[in-house]
Protein backbone atom coordinates (compact mmCIF):
# COMPACT_ATOMS: atom_id res chain seq x y z
CA UNK A 1 0.00 0.00 0.00
CA UNK A 2 2.83 2.09 1.07
CA UNK A 3 4.07 1.77 -2.20
CA UNK A 4 1.24 2.47 -4.03
CA UNK A 5 0.84 5.69 -2.18
CA UNK A 6 4.53 6.93 -3.08
CA UNK A 7 4.00 6.00 -6.73
CA UNK A 8 0.80 8.50 -6.58
CA UNK A 9 2.47 11.18 -4.71
CA UNK A 10 6.09 10.93 -7.25
CA UNK A 11 3.09 11.17 -10.47
CA UNK A 12 1.50 14.32 -8.62
CA UNK A 13 4.52 16.01 -7.90
CA UNK A 14 6.19 15.50 -11.36
CA UNK A 15 3.37 16.93 -12.63
CA UNK A 16 3.07 20.10 -10.42
CA UNK A 17 6.94 20.64 -11.56
CA UNK A 18 5.82 20.15 -15.28
CA UNK A 19 2.81 23.17 -14.49
CA UNK A 20 5.32 25.06 -12.51
CA UNK A 21 7.90 25.40 -15.67
CA UNK A 22 4.72 25.76 -18.15
CA UNK A 23 3.54 28.78 -15.99
CA UNK A 24 7.18 30.41 -16.00
CA UNK A 25 7.60 30.43 -19.17
CA UNK A 26 4.09 32.18 -19.70
CA UNK A 27 5.69 34.17 -16.79
CA UNK A 28 2.21 33.63 -15.16
CA UNK A 29 1.32 35.36 -11.72
CA UNK A 30 3.32 33.29 -8.95
CA UNK A 31 0.98 32.73 -6.62
CA UNK A 32 -0.76 30.36 -9.11
CA UNK A 33 2.64 28.18 -8.56
CA UNK A 34 1.40 28.43 -4.97
CA UNK A 35 -1.31 26.86 -4.87
CA UNK A 36 0.29 23.97 -7.11
CA UNK A 37 2.39 23.57 -4.40
CA UNK A 38 0.14 23.81 -1.42
CA UNK A 39 -1.60 20.68 -3.08
CA UNK A 40 1.25 18.45 -2.78
CA UNK A 41 2.34 19.92 0.55
CA UNK A 42 5.20 21.43 -0.84
CA UNK A 43 6.47 24.91 1.50
CA UNK A 44 5.56 28.33 0.13
CA UNK A 45 7.48 31.60 0.30
CA UNK A 46 5.52 34.50 0.80
CA UNK A 47 8.06 36.98 2.05
CA UNK A 48 8.02 40.73 0.70
CA UNK A 49 10.51 40.18 -2.41
CA UNK A 50 10.02 36.27 -3.30
CA UNK A 51 9.39 35.45 -6.36
CA UNK A 52 6.01 34.04 -5.12
CA UNK A 53 4.55 37.39 -3.99
CA UNK A 54 1.61 38.38 -6.30
CA UNK A 55 2.61 41.21 -8.32
CA UNK A 56 1.44 44.11 -8.03
CA UNK A 57 -1.08 45.97 -10.45
CA UNK A 58 0.99 49.54 -11.92
CA UNK A 59 -0.70 52.46 -10.81
CA UNK A 60 -3.20 54.52 -12.72
CA UNK A 61 -1.70 57.50 -14.81
CA UNK A 62 -3.13 60.48 -13.42
CA UNK A 63 -5.72 62.15 -15.90
CA UNK A 64 -4.91 65.86 -16.89
CA UNK A 65 -7.19 68.37 -16.03
CA UNK A 66 -10.19 68.60 -17.59
CA UNK A 67 -11.52 72.11 -19.35
CA UNK A 68 -14.93 71.15 -19.42
CA UNK A 69 -17.09 72.49 -22.54
CA UNK A 70 -20.75 72.54 -21.75
CA UNK A 71 -22.68 73.37 -25.26
CA UNK A 72 -26.43 72.50 -27.23
CA UNK A 73 -25.62 69.96 -29.76
CA UNK A 74 -27.64 72.85 -32.61
CA UNK A 75 -24.15 74.55 -31.94
CA UNK A 76 -21.80 71.46 -31.90
CA UNK A 77 -19.44 73.01 -35.16
CA UNK A 78 -18.64 75.92 -32.98
CA UNK A 79 -17.67 73.19 -29.99
CA UNK A 80 -15.71 71.64 -32.52
CA UNK A 81 -13.51 74.94 -33.86
CA UNK A 82 -13.16 75.79 -30.22
CA UNK A 83 -11.63 72.53 -28.65
CA UNK A 84 -8.26 72.39 -31.31
CA UNK A 85 -7.02 75.96 -29.40
CA UNK A 86 -7.19 73.95 -26.14
CA UNK A 87 -5.36 71.08 -27.59
CA UNK A 88 -2.95 72.85 -29.09
CA UNK A 89 -2.28 74.16 -25.54
CA UNK A 90 -2.05 70.55 -24.46
CA UNK A 91 0.84 70.49 -27.64
CA UNK A 92 2.65 72.86 -25.84
CA UNK A 93 3.54 71.51 -22.90
CA UNK A 94 0.09 72.95 -20.55
CA UNK A 95 -1.15 69.92 -18.89
CA UNK A 96 -5.13 70.04 -19.85
CA UNK A 97 -7.46 67.68 -21.77
CA UNK A 98 -10.93 68.99 -23.70
CA UNK A 99 -13.55 67.41 -22.46
CA UNK A 100 -17.12 67.19 -24.48
CA UNK A 101 -19.60 64.77 -24.33
CA UNK A 102 -18.16 63.50 -27.60
CA UNK A 103 -15.74 62.09 -25.77
CA UNK A 104 -18.03 59.54 -23.85
CA UNK A 105 -17.64 55.94 -24.96
CA UNK A 106 -20.17 53.34 -26.00
CA UNK A 107 -22.55 51.83 -23.76
CA UNK A 108 -21.48 53.95 -21.00
CA UNK A 109 -23.68 56.00 -18.51
CA UNK A 110 -23.74 59.00 -20.46
CA UNK A 111 -25.09 61.52 -17.43
CA UNK A 112 -23.01 59.58 -14.92
CA UNK A 113 -19.66 60.60 -17.19
CA UNK A 114 -20.99 64.21 -17.87
CA UNK A 115 -21.39 64.42 -13.94
CA UNK A 116 -17.82 63.00 -13.23
CA UNK A 117 -16.33 65.24 -15.76
CA UNK A 118 -18.16 68.37 -14.00
CA UNK A 119 -17.04 67.16 -10.54
CA UNK A 120 -13.54 66.99 -12.12
CA UNK A 121 -12.98 70.42 -14.11
CA UNK A 122 -10.60 72.72 -13.36
CA UNK A 123 -12.14 74.82 -15.52
CA UNK A 124 -15.31 75.78 -18.03
CA UNK A 125 -16.57 77.23 -21.43
CA UNK A 126 -20.04 77.69 -21.99
CA UNK A 127 -20.89 78.26 -25.57
CA UNK A 128 -24.40 80.43 -25.03
CA UNK A 129 -27.14 80.50 -27.48
CA UNK A 130 -30.56 80.80 -27.59
CA UNK A 131 -30.68 76.71 -28.27
CA UNK A 132 -28.09 76.48 -25.16
CA UNK A 133 -30.20 78.70 -22.70
CA UNK A 134 -33.65 77.18 -23.91
CA UNK A 135 -32.13 73.64 -22.91
CA UNK A 136 -33.28 72.66 -19.83
CA UNK A 137 -29.90 70.20 -19.35
CA UNK A 138 -27.50 72.63 -20.38
CA UNK A 139 -28.89 75.54 -17.90
CA UNK A 140 -30.26 73.59 -15.32
CA UNK A 141 -27.94 70.51 -15.34
CA UNK A 142 -24.13 71.82 -16.49
CA UNK A 143 -24.57 75.46 -15.98
CA UNK A 144 -26.05 75.07 -12.52
CA UNK A 145 -23.46 72.88 -11.26
CA UNK A 146 -20.58 74.75 -12.71
CA UNK A 147 -21.81 77.72 -11.60
CA UNK A 148 -21.71 76.02 -8.22
CA UNK A 149 -17.93 75.20 -8.58
CA UNK A 150 -16.65 78.47 -9.64
CA UNK A 151 -17.94 80.14 -6.31
CA UNK A 152 -16.44 77.68 -3.74
CA UNK A 153 -13.36 76.96 -5.82
CA UNK A 154 -13.12 79.74 -8.24
CA UNK A 155 -12.99 77.83 -11.07
CA UNK A 156 -12.88 80.15 -14.26
CA UNK A 157 -16.04 79.98 -16.08
CA UNK A 158 -16.24 81.60 -19.69
CA UNK A 159 -19.15 82.06 -21.43
CA UNK A 160 -18.55 82.74 -25.24
CA UNK A 161 -21.71 84.25 -26.99
CA UNK A 162 -22.08 82.41 -30.58
CA UNK A 163 -25.58 83.60 -31.47
CA UNK A 164 -27.48 86.72 -30.52
CA UNK A 165 -29.92 86.48 -27.64
CA UNK A 166 -31.64 87.69 -24.27
CA UNK A 167 -28.43 85.91 -22.11
CA UNK A 168 -28.43 89.55 -20.20
CA UNK A 169 -31.88 88.39 -18.50
CA UNK A 170 -30.12 85.25 -17.23
CA UNK A 171 -28.56 86.71 -13.76
CA UNK A 172 -26.52 83.97 -13.48
CA UNK A 173 -24.93 84.81 -16.68
CA UNK A 174 -24.80 88.33 -16.55
CA UNK A 175 -22.74 88.43 -13.70
CA UNK A 176 -20.11 86.83 -16.00
CA UNK A 177 -17.66 88.39 -18.36
CA UNK A 178 -18.51 87.50 -22.04
CA UNK A 179 -16.49 86.84 -24.79
CA UNK A 180 -16.82 88.39 -27.33
CA UNK A 181 -16.33 91.68 -25.54
CA UNK A 182 -18.52 94.91 -26.33
CA UNK A 183 -21.81 93.38 -26.91
CA UNK A 184 -20.33 91.21 -29.79
CA UNK A 185 -21.25 88.11 -30.86
CA UNK A 186 -19.59 85.06 -32.89
CA UNK A 187 -22.59 85.28 -35.83
CA UNK A 188 -22.79 87.37 -37.24
CA UNK A 189 -19.61 89.75 -36.09
CA UNK A 190 -16.98 87.12 -35.81
CA UNK A 191 -18.26 84.43 -38.10
CA UNK A 192 -14.91 83.64 -39.87
CA UNK A 193 -12.49 85.15 -37.47
CA UNK A 194 -13.86 83.39 -34.63
CA UNK A 195 -10.27 81.62 -33.69
CA UNK A 196 -9.72 85.24 -32.09
CA UNK A 197 -12.65 84.88 -29.86
CA UNK A 198 -11.37 80.97 -29.44
CA UNK A 199 -7.80 82.24 -28.98
CA UNK A 200 -8.94 84.58 -25.99
CA UNK A 201 -10.61 81.81 -24.36
CA UNK A 202 -7.73 79.53 -24.21
CA UNK A 203 -5.21 82.40 -22.87
CA UNK A 204 -7.70 83.01 -20.33
CA UNK A 205 -7.43 79.12 -19.08
CA UNK A 206 -3.78 79.24 -19.74
CA UNK A 207 -2.96 82.41 -17.66
CA UNK A 208 -5.32 80.74 -14.68
CA UNK A 209 -3.36 77.19 -15.32
CA UNK A 210 0.07 79.00 -14.94
CA UNK A 211 -1.05 81.15 -11.90
CA UNK A 212 -2.38 77.69 -10.20
CA UNK A 213 1.48 75.68 -11.10
CA UNK A 214 3.54 79.15 -9.86
CA UNK A 215 1.47 78.73 -6.58
CA UNK A 216 1.68 75.10 -6.03
CA UNK A 217 5.88 75.49 -6.81
CA UNK A 218 5.95 78.30 -4.10
CA UNK A 219 4.23 76.30 -1.83
CA UNK A 220 6.67 73.46 -2.68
Amino acid sequence: VHGWADLVFMRAASQVIALEVQLHLADEPCVRFAAAKARVGRPVDTTPGSACMEPKTPAATPRPPLVFVSYSRKDEKWKTRLVPHLQSLAQAGVELMAWHDRRIDGGSQWYADIRHAMESAAAAVLLISADFLGSDFCVKQEARFLIERRAKLGMPLIPVLLRACDWEAHPWLSALQMLPRDGKCVVPNLTNRSDIVFREVAQTIHRHFRAIGASAADAS
